[in-house]
């Protein structure tokens, strides 16, 4: 597993954990662990849009559906492009 899997795999977990945080200290505890390991792995990172989908987090299920869902097609779409890389990194190294 290369070191961009076991970061994906990380952030994955702990996505789950965040979207299923019930309070504000456990949302806090999440999207703290999320930020360290985007950091850690260098992965640039929307802190102004981040702080407010946090901020409509908290509105009730319909916001919050409409925030997770965004978070989950941005982290499909981050594993498609990683995917994507990977492929074209293999068909250069058999030329």
């Amino acid at each position: 597993m290369s070191k961009v899997e076991r970061l994906m795999a990380f952030v994955a977990g702990r996505f789950d954990a965040l979207a299923t945080a019930r309070t504000p200290a456990e949302i806090n505890l999440h999207a703290r662990g999320i930020i360290q390991l985007l950091k850690q792995g260098d992965v640039k990172l929307d802190y102004a849009g981040f702080a407010a989908d946090l901020y409509n987090l908290q509105f009730g299920s319909e916001s919050a559906g409409r925030v997770l869902r965004k978070w989950g097609m941005d982290f499909h779409n981050l594993n498609i492009k990683e995917a994507n890389n990977k492929a074209a990194d293999k068909g250069g190294s058999d030329a």
